[in-house]
């Protein structure tokens, strides 16, 4: 940019200086007139010296500094000429001056000329050429002051305003300078974006122009790859679809660096932790980090490689590439597969030969012949990308291709590369800087891709673009989006975009998911096997049937083994028979293993050194029910239908058989799991005899409404299996429910945590949401869940959904409740939900559900669970301090380090002790009532050992917790529960009835008692009576946040406090006259009272004490509620 404006001031001065030397001068001046050529040639010096510093400034090793708008001080020469020019052209001076503002402004314009040069060698040479101008700026001062003097004594007034002007000028350039930078950078903003667009439009237009005129062979290139690439098709993959363009459904992918020998071959990977980024952010720092000039990019079967690299290619010949703030390249795309026959003969070709034959190979209107040299002077700024180096099937080819890869990256040092594999064929490249490992699709990716897919199917199939067929695609893909994330197994390949393809194309040929997902793997084994191998032309030694034939074997010797992992020795052993009745001699089983399938077919992977196996067990399952079912060995299934091993095997032999007999067994011996299976198999068999499948039904079904309690628990208990196995997947980690625990699956956690107190229910009722329920059981039913799960070494914990979490995913197919939430959302309090007014007003109900999230627990959080689960509180507590220490950097324990904890760590803990402590214990809780009490912190709530060790930070602590807690946006609260409020007249008639909500907290008493505190928000009232009552006059009162005990205190409560150590006065443990322990302690005077306050107070950090008259009034006025 300063470049730029430096050569502008040079021009325009040189034009300025040309038209001051036309201006009419005296007849005495006519004999120092300046030559025309004499500024023509200062200009055009200035202009070649201009030129040749910004190649220096680009060139040399020194480059970084800037002139830092200093290019700003070469304006007021040329302002000053122009304003001197208007004066002299214009003639608003005597005549008597015009001989010295003529040389005033021809020297403003050497001065003009000189100093874009100067500054910009500033940028080269900064520190003399700093000193060089100080010096030159008071010298120049100075000469200008002793002119002024010197002329005004010899009335040489025409010389007198030349020095002063020049002086003044001088003086005021800092100044000036200044007050233009000021003014630059406060206007730029408005300009320069709408500038830097019409001027890459002018050179665009400039450049497509001119190449028009020169040739048309770029464009023609373009158009060729274009025409070539836009097409988004799946080798092999053959169903009759409308072909898309790429660019309406391409996903970005995400890529991270990683050590080619770390990068996983399988094409279902798990989530990878490491900050990712896409290929444009190492394309844009090309020039800056030569490591980027040459990539490698790795990444498992159909994880999308091609298609980025197809994609790249396509920005590029569009010229879109500008939007990704990415330098600009000639775009040159290669199939290495292709060209492995040219490269390995003797002598193998060079690159620029190899693109000019495949440059003529493009489709095109007529034959594409590159100019002379255009392919030698492009490769100075192309991309070139290689594809598939993995494809080189033959290992010493492949080592050939390689080797020439790596020669012509050196040779061509100032292209940029792009190199494609799978990581098996992947050998190390010494010109390679960069090696990136492409990361699967996360949901986010995969509901994008599926909306985007099915839209741009919907309108290719109906050749028209409206509202009808945009709602129909948008209510198809969400359909498949749900089907998806329920079935675990299907959402773990949808993370491949391969396989993502194939799936949402199965979908649309009407094949249910997961109803008919056979047909899936059906096709997904066809595409891997043989069939895209095919379509790449790649010659295999077996077809895509002969090879599951063989795998078919290997699959169902495993699930007899109950085994995922198997040596080499132990396949070849298993499959030698088979591939000898298929191949012959033709493979032997190590090479049928090692390279058919692993390497290309990508079925099989290592999963550690000398283990393998299928690339997800699902594989394994499907293959080997489809030996089952060659074999007709179905008695191989029912003699393990009570084994969990066999489930899924069994469901996806019941999707292409006869699953009659499976049912029939299944129900021989009524367990949950069988009855399940039994389930499952019903919903997915291809055929079912009716009286069977009817049968099942009523036990399932009827079985919930039924009065024998075995049957009913049964038919309960799988019902909620079913549905914590059939989650709402929403993030990697984490799934809701999506619809409301029923009473009859909330009476199982009844009769085993509550003794059936609060579980009784009409069997008619039993698929009916559970509502007469506080939040605290919601939060035991929770840990309930946790505790079965980890029984079962199942690594994860339930818990409420947050309010946000319940808001995005609706429940779904049921009337809508309220369900209980772990906190509020952090804009607003609590307030009441529903109200009616009115003497007409029917009393509302403001009823609750529970709906559930499963979250994965760390190991780490194991032995914190299994403590909280048993209420050992202390141990709990330490435990919670171990892994606070563990997740900061250095262990200790501070401010800071809590403000820097993870987000993750921070939900699971709070999440835990909200749940198995009913509400009472939880950090989330601490906040919430530090905050209300304004800040005392609480030494005697659990967890408190992290902070309790450190009295001098507590609050600091507590500040960096509560500010992390907004920062995070983690829902906080304390417990809720709800309340009817209702008006009556005189004669007892009801006006108005609302419900409210409050929230509080449970005070631990010691001896399983407790004390419920509810939280009264501070605010305004009148206190007092009209001035007919006895207590007038009414006045206002103010009244700041305070907790009142939600009953009075009972007997209980008072044994468990009077039993505390003495603080002034001794106090009787039974003094009341009607006996209960829920009754309200009585005959107890006012120091009983107080002493009963500093007693608890002793026990829990917190202030008790007695209400005054304005906090119980304000407490029970009807506003306030």
């Amino acid at each position: 940019m300063e470049k730029v404006v430096s050569v502008m001031l040079v021009l325009l001065n040189g034009v300025l200086a040309y038209l001051i030397n036309q201006l009419p001068a005296k007849d005495e001046l006519l004999s120092s007139d300046i030559p025309n050529s004499l500024i023509f040639w200062l200009t055009g010096a200035c202009f070649a010296l201009i030129i040749w510093l910004t190649l220096k400034a680009n060139s040399s090793s020194s480059t970084g500094t800037t002139t830092n708008g200093n290019w700003l001080s070469s304006l007021l020469p040329l302002i000053g000429a122009v304003i001197l020019f208007g004066l002299l052209k214009f003639a608003h001076l005597p005549e008597q001056f015009n001989q010295g503002l003529f040389y005033t402004s021809l020297g403003l314009f050497i001065v003009g000329v000189f100093l874009p040069v100067l500054v910009l060698a500033q940028g080269i040479w900064p520190t003399n050429q700093t000193l060089f101008l100080r010096i030159s700026y008071w010298v120049l001062m100075g000469v200008g002051v002793f002119g002024v003097l010197g002329f005004s004594f010899k009335a040489q007034w025409g010389l007198v305003i030349l020095c002063l002007f020049g002086t003044i000028t001088l003086i005021l350039s800092p100044i000036l300078q200044k007050l233009i930078k000021n003014i630059h950078q406060r206007v730029t903003p408005y300009y320069q974006a709408w500038l830097e667009n019409l001027l890459d439009k002018i050179a665009s237009k400039f450049e497509f122009g001119l190449w028009e005129k020169i040739s048309s062979f770029e464009n023609k290139y373009s158009k060729s790859l274009i025409d070539k690439l836009s097409s988004y098709k799946v080798e092999g993959f053959r169903i009759g679809l409308p072909v898309l363009e790429l660019e309406d459904v391409f996903i970005s992918l995400q890529v991270v660096t990683e050590i080619p020998d770390k990068v996983s071959g399988s094409m279902i990977q798990p989530k990878i932790n490491h900050e990712s980024h896409e290929i444009w952010n190492f394309l844009a720092k090309i020039k800056d980090f030569d490591a980027y000039r040459c990539l490698a990019i790795l990444g498992a079967p159909g994880s999308g490689k091609t298609t980025l690299l197809k994609y790249l290619t396509l920005t590029y010949a569009k010229k879109n590439h500008k939007k990704y703030n990415v330098p600009k390249f000639t775009p040159v795309f290669l199939y290495l597969r292709d060209l492995r026959h040219q490269i390995i003969t003797q002598p193998p070709p060079n690159l620029a030969d190899l693109i000019k034959e495949q440059i003529e190979k493009l489709p095109a209107s007529s034959p594409l012949i590159p100019p002379k040299n255009w392919i030698e002077e492009e490769l100075k700024q192309s991309l070139v990308m290689l594809d598939g180096l993995d494809e080189v099937a033959d290992e010493t080819e492949r080592d050939a291709v390689s080797q020439w890869v790596n020669s012509q990256m050196k040779t061509y040092s100032k292209t940029a590369f792009i190199i494609t594999s799978r990581p098996h064929g992947y050998t190390y490249l010494e010109q390679v800087g960069t090696v990136l490992q492409v990361l699967p699709f996360n949901i986010q990716q995969v509901r994008q891709f599926i909306k985007s897919w099915y839209l741009h199917t919907e309108i290719r199939s109906h050749a028209k673009d409206n509202p009808a067929v945009r709602q129909d695609a948008q209510q198809n893909a969400e359909k498949l989006i749900e089907k998806i994330i329920y079935n675990r197994a299907i959402a773990d390949m949808a993370t491949n975009p391969l396989l993502v393809t194939m799936i949402a194309t199965v979908h649309y040929c009407g094949s249910a998911l997961p109803g008919r997902r056979v047909e899936l793997y059906e096709k997904i084994c066809s595409l891997l096997l043989g069939a895209r191998q095919e379509a790449k032309k790649i010659q295999r030694p077996l077809t895509a049937k002969q090879n599951q034939a063989v795998l078919q074997v290997l699959a169902l010797a495993l699930m007899q083994k109950q085994k995922r992992t198997f040596t080499l020795s132990e396949g070849e052993a298993i499959i030698k028979q088979e591939l000898a009745q298929v191949a012959g001699n033709r493979l032997t089983p190590h090479d049928f293993l090692e390279k058919e399938i692993k390497r290309i077919s990508g079925l099989l992977i290592e999963r550690d050194l000398g283990n393998y196996e299928f690339v997800h067990l699902s594989f394994q399952e499907y293959l080997a029910a489809v030996q089952v079912k060659d074999l007709q060995q179905d008695t191989l299934l029912t003699d393990n239908i009570h084994d969990p091993w066999w489930a899924e095997t069994i469901r996806l032999y019941a999707a292409q058989a006869n699953a009659t007999t499976l049912i029939e067994k299944a129900l021989e011996n009524h367990t949950v799991a069988s009855l399940c299976l039994a389930y499952d198999c019903r919903k997915e068999g291809l055929r079912v005899k009716p009286t069977v499948g009817q049968r099942l039904d009523d036990i399932l079904e009827r079985g919930l409404e039924s009065d024998d309690a075995i049957i009913a628990k049964l038919a309960a208990e799988v019902k909620l299996s079913r549905r914590l196995n059939n989650l709402l997947k929403i993030k990697e980690t984490l799934a809701i429910d999506t619809g409301y625990i029923s009473q009859a699956e909330y009476f199982i956690f009844a009769q085993v945590k509550q003794n059936n107190t609060s579980g009784d229910f009409q069997p008619s009722q039993a698929r009916h949401p559970k509502t007469d329920i506080n939040l605290t059981d919601a939060l035991a039913f929770c840990a309930w869940l946790t505790d079965r799960a980890l029984a079962s070494q199942t690594p994860v914990y339930y818990r409420l959904p947050t309010i946000n979490e319940c808001q995005s995913y609706p429940p779904k197919g049921q009337i809508s409740l309220n369900s209980w939430t772990v906190g509020n959302p952090l804009t607003s309090p609590p307030t009441p939900l529903l109200q009616g007014e009115g003497s007409n007003s029917l009393p509302q109900v403001l009823e609750y559900g529970i709906r559930v999230v499963e979250a994965q627990l760390p190991s780490e959080y194991v032995i914190l669970a299994g403590y909280l689960a048993t209420s050992d509180w202390q141990k709990a507590d330490r435990e919670t301090t171990a892994i606070l220490r563990q997740a900061t950097n250095d262990g200790v324990l501070d401010a800071a380090a809590l403000a820097n904890l993870p987000r993750e760590t921070l939900c699971i803990l709070d999440f835990l002790w909200l749940s198995y402590s009913g509400g009472r214990f939880g950090i989330g809780i601490q906040l919430s009532i530090w905050k209300i009490l304004k800040g005392k912190p609480l030494p005697k709530y659990f967890p408190r050992n992290f902070y309790s060790q450190n009295p001098n930070s507590r609050t600091n602590m507590f500040s960096a917790l509560d500010e992390l807690f907004v920062k995070c946006r983690i829902e906080r609260s304390l417990l809720r529960f709800n309340f009817e409020i209702v008006t009556v007249n005189r004669p007892g008639n009801i006006t108005q009835q609302q419900t409210g909500q409050a929230c509080y907290f449970i005070e631990d008493l010691g001896q399983n008692t407790f004390l419920e505190m509810v939280d009264i928000p501070g605010g305004t009232f009148m206190m007092g009576s009209s001035d007919n009552d006895n207590e007038k006059p009414q006045h206002q009162v103010t009244v700041s946040p305070f907790f009142m005990s939600k009953y009075p205190i009972t007997q209980q409560q008072w044994k468990a406090v009077a039993s505390l150590p003495k603080v002034k006065r001794e106090l009787h443990l039974d003094p009341s006259y009607f006996k209960g322990d829920n009754r309200p302690v009585e005959k107890i005077s006012w120091l009983d009272a107080v002493e009963f306050c500093q007693r608890l107070s002793s026990k829990t950090g917190r202030d008790y004490q007695l209400p005054s008259e304005a906090q119980w009034e304000y407490a029970f006025d009807i506003s306030v509620a």
